[in-house]
Formats: structure tokens, sequence, C-alpha cells
């Protein structure tokens, strides 16, 4: 049951998204964003519950977003990723919850080396977090998250 939620939710993403000129991984449509490397909302500040390190990197062929907020860690496999004609980047993600979710995300560049999470929900439904780049349950604006560093621990 959870492999035709899945699969009628990329189904209804790519839809949406439109066919790509040809064929790209998620980490390869990734990379060429800029998405890969770490992020945090203030990168001078030490990670903590608010200002958690996000770190985007391809590993065995599978790109990956590993979250650290200080005390805890997770990972959420990225299972496709489309760079979308207005720029922004939309992913379908798997969240290692239990029960798994899967959510699709699109993020918008905020300038160089910044962006932001413009929308947030749970495939195959309307249930956003984010909505226009503002929380559902306050109305208040997700924030800017800025690189902190980039692939291989460049800047």
């Amino acid at each position: 049951m959870m492999f035709r939620v899945i699969s009628a939710g990329i189904v209804g993403v790519l839809a949406v998204a439109g066919t790509p000129a040809y064929a790209q991984t998620a980490g390869e449509a990734a990379a060429k964003w800029g998405l890969i490397g770490e992020w945090k909302v203030d990168c001078k500040s030490p990670t903590s519950q608010a200002n958690q390190a996000i770190e985007f990197a391809v590993r065995d062929g599978k790109l990956l977003q590993e979250r650290n907020n200080g005390n805890a860690k997770d990972a959420t496999t990225l299972i496709s990723a489309a760079i979308q004609p207005d720029g922004s980047l939309e992913t379908v993600e798997v969240a290692a919850t239990n029960p798994p979710t899967t959510r699709q995300i699109v993020r918008r560049k905020q300038g160089e080396g910044r962006f932001t999470i413009w929308s947030n929900r749970i495939v195959g439904t309307e249930q956003y977090s984010i909505r226009d780049g503002k929380f559902t349950n306050s109305g208040g604006p997700a924030p800017a998250i800025s690189r902190c560093r980039g692939p291989a621990g460049r800047p």
C-alpha cells in the first residue's frame, strides 16, 4: 500500500513538473542547483535545535539529507530532484520516521549561497507545513538557509 501511495505521489509530481530534456539523477540535479554541502540558518553560531546543520550529500549513488540539531541526528533519502523552469528545486523525500513519510519540498534560491523552503507537504495530500514560503501553523516566513560549506568541505 505504501508503495502505491509513493508511486502515485511521484507520478503526480512528474505530471506537474513536466518532462525534463534529459533524465538526471537526484544527485546530479541537486549538484547542478548547488544543494550539495552543509547549510544552517546561521553558519557562525553553534549547531542547536534552532540552528540545525543540514548536510546534503550523494553516498552510494543516493542523495541524502542529514540533519544534526546538536543532540540528535537523522537522515532522509531524496528519491527525486528536479530543477523547475522558475529555478526552484523540487524534491521528493522519504523521511526515516515510523511509518516513513514521503514529502514534496520546493526550495527557492535567495541570492548566492542561500535558499528558503517555499513549500513542504506530504505527497498526495494538501497537508502543508510550509506553503508559499510561510509556515502554515503560524503564518511566519520560512527562514533563509545559508551554505556553510560546499561539497567536500569547500566554503
